[in-house]
């Protein structure tokens, strides 16, 4: 009888939530989601003039929170910080370009994915780099914990003297001052940086292509598959391709 009880107690508690987060748009108190950002990657989160989280990642997270019905609030960090945050119950989401790749995969689950991207390449404009097999013997800058760290220190592209950054801006100031060959980050956050700077291209050269996804942690398969399905309907009724287009980013996405 006592086992009856509790199951009815928790049945109760798991509607109210469920109540709740319906109705998250008229309640204060309903269910707030939070995102664990790294707002350093335009145009996928960067911050605006007020000082607050902007970009297609981040309206994509409001998008999903109005499809779920609840309030979402945004954390920015360190890129490296992202990951661990979601493992930790500090954010029950990370979108922060996020490329779906083996070792993140045995810390956290990911969505389905939502954009494809690759790794580009930026050099000076009077730059003798013309692709990656000129990079054997450069330095090289790469944000901290990101795929182009993963591909500048694969050795697959040669022997590459690597620094490491917290923020790819700072790579790309070295890069300027004349303490890098080159820097490697996400081919539309290249586009980004070099659309602000008329001293560096990017090469047309892609070093790998890779999916976006959302990071949700391993124990939460129920906002996974809650996830997977407002990211259906945003695909389905056009949200993301305006999102896209808002960002222009819809020539690379698939």
């Amino acid at each position: 009888m006592m086992k009856k009880i509790l199951l009815v107690a928790v049945l109760v508690m798991l509607a109210f939530s469920l109540i709740a987060c319906s109705n998250a748009a008229e309640d204060e108190d309903a269910v707030t989601l939070v995102m664990a950002t790294n707002a350093e990657f335009p145009p996928f989160e960067m911050i605006d003039d007020n000082g607050e989280p902007t970009g297609f990642d981040v309206d994509l997270f409001y998008a999903i929170c109005d499809q779920l019905g609840c309030q979402g609030r945004v954390e920015d960090m360190l890129f490296d910080a992202v990951i661990i945050a979601v493992q930790e119950g500090k954010a029950d989401m990370g979108l922060a370009g996020l490329s779906i790749e083996p070792d993140r995969l045995k810390e956290v689950n990911f969505s389905d994915k939502y954009y494809i991207a690759g790794q580009a390449i930026i050099v000076m404009k009077d730059s003798a780099i013309a692709g990656a097999a000129d990079l054997d013997g450069k330095t090289v800058g790469v944000q901290l914990g990101t795929t182009s760290d993963t591909a500048a220190t694969s050795g697959e592209y040669g022997n590459l003297n690597v620094e490491q950054y917290n923020k790819n801006a700072d790579a790309l100031q070295d890069l300027i001052n004349g303490r890098l060959d080159a820097v490697i980050m996400d081919n539309q956050t290249a586009k980004a940086f070099v659309a602000g700077n008329d001293n560096v291209q990017m090469l047309d050269e892609l070093l790998t292509e890779e999916s976006y996804a959302i990071a949700i942690a391993k124990e939460n398969e129920d906002l996974l598959q809650k996830v997977n399905d407002a990211l259906a309907v945003l695909q389905e009724n056009g949200t993301i391709d305006q999102l896209m287009e808002k960002y222009e980013l819809a020539a690379e996405a698939e």
